[in-house]
């Protein structure tokens, strides 16, 4: 099991259509994902598990993995992060 610590950059946060982003491309993976944000966390292939964490813009919250290829998973979140979505301002 890995683990990282990230931040919401974006500035709408983790709503519909980012959780919608993650979901597509877990599914290309074997590993499982869970998000953690204070005391709450998720199953990262579940929308509305990941939307329930109400993650805003400047919030930490810390993703583990576990599986096979966990490595290219964490990566994989990380550049969605990182790129904001995709969302345009």
């Amino acid at each position: 099991m890995i683990s990282k610590k990230l931040f919401v950059k974006n500035d709408l946060g983790v709503h519909a259509r980012p959780s919608g982003l993650i979901v597509r491309k877990l599914s290309n993976f074997k590993s499982q994902v869970t998000f953690k944000h204070d005391e709450l966390q998720a199953d990262g292939r579940d929308v509305l598990k990941l939307m329930s964490l109400g993650l805003a813009k400047g919030d930490e919250f810390e993703v583990f993995v576990e599986g096979e290829d966990e490595n290219e998973v964490l990566d994989t979140i990380e550049q969605l992060f990182n790129s904001l979505f995709d969302e345009a301002y």
